[in-house]
């Protein structure tokens, strides 16, 4: 299905791959919850006269801390990030897909067992620490400090075992399905042109039956929404700032299975022009194309999705040149 031109359909399940916080502004602002969470911390250690005090300042010093120092990381890496895409840019003017992403030309493979590291080392960093802090905090407190301890320690908690939770069905499922590739037939793929791709699986992984393949163009926006969720939650008022995902072409189609383990995947792109844009992941908010599979199968489901480099031919600008001399005057 392909949106009608102008429309979009709005897709809530994958959170935005945009909105994360990088460049100058965050190292700034991670800088400074830093320098506020350590200044907290160092009050609630010296709080003198109230000990009941103590837990509650050292643990919103310490949430501020570890808050600054995630958003400082990533504004440097953008930085980072800035500088090479302006390098790549500058000596390959006419090709933007070398400054837009790190791709590989050979194609991606799917990092379910990166994804599945830092959130079982995350998450079991995270729940130890918070344990840690509870157990020599919380016997401390009292009065309204104990609550505030109780609500901080317990979101940290949460955040914790919800990333282990994820780690373990990301175990789960490469334990299941083992590793997948997709392998790209030319690099980059162009508006107005075929889409031809092969996904590489190991040989031991169980057939794939009644496997499909959604190619979607998503666009990301930045809404004005009012104070309810999408869960109907209306427990929050005033507008808030959100960035949604939107897709702006569609194309579903079922894949046949092929011996070897090489599936091969093709759609014909759309042409430059209409709804569908060229990938712009280095944008924000960021622009881009999804390859997703899914297959139904007995215990785990098989699923990934892949990004896609879809970019439009841009036409080469002629080198400049002087213009031609006038013709010598005739002699008299």
């Amino acid at each position: 299905m392909t949106p009608p031109r102008g429309a979009s359909i709005r897709l809530p399940r994958r959170p935005p791959r945009g909105g994360l916080a990088t460049g100058p502004a965050a190292l700034v602002i991670g800088l400074v919850l830093l320098a506020a969470g350590t200044a907290l911390g160092l009050a609630g250690l010296n709080a003198g006269g109230h000990p009941e005090a103590r837990p509650a300042g050292v643990t919103m010093g310490g949430g501020f801390a570890l808050v600054g120092l995630i958003v400082g990381v990533q504004g440097a890496r953008g930085l980072l990030d800035r500088a090479r895409r302006r390098r790549a840019l500058a000596g390959h003017p006419g090709e933007p897909w070398l400054a837009d992403h790190a791709w590989r030309r050979e194609g991606t493979i799917d990092d379910s067992a990166a994804q599945a590291r830092r959130a079982l080392v995350g998450g079991g960093v995270l729940t130890v620490l918070v344990s840690m802090a509870a157990s020599a905090m919380v016997g401390d407190a009292e009065g309204p400090g104990l609550y505030l301890l109780i609500t901080v320690l317990g979101l940290f908690m949460a955040v914790g075992l919800g990333l282990v939770a994820r780690g373990v069905w990301l175990v789960l499922h490469r334990a299941r399905h083992g590793l997948a590739e997709l392998r790209f037939d030319r690099f980059p793929f162009l508006l107005g042109e075929p889409l031809e791709v092969a996904l590489l699986r190991e040989p031991s992984a169980p057939r794939l039956q009644g496997l499909t393949a959604t190619l979607t163009c998503v666009v990301e926006r930045w809404e004005e929404r009012d104070g309810e969720g999408d869960a109907g939650d209306t427990g929050r008022s005033g507008p808030r700032r959100v960035l949604a995902r939107h897709e702006v072409w569609r194309a579903e189609r079922p894949v046949a299975w092929a011996s070897g383990g090489r599936l091969p995947i093709r759609f014909d792109l759309p042409p430059a022009g209409g709804a569908a844009v060229a990938t712009a992941l280095s944008e924000d908010p960021p622009r881009y194309w999804e390859l997703a599979l899914h297959a139904d199968l007995p215990g785990v489901d098989f699923g990934a999705t892949f990004l896609v480099p879809v970019y439009e031919r841009v036409r080469a600008v002629p080198p400049a040149t002087d213009p031609p001399a006038p013709p010598p005057a005739p002699s008299r």
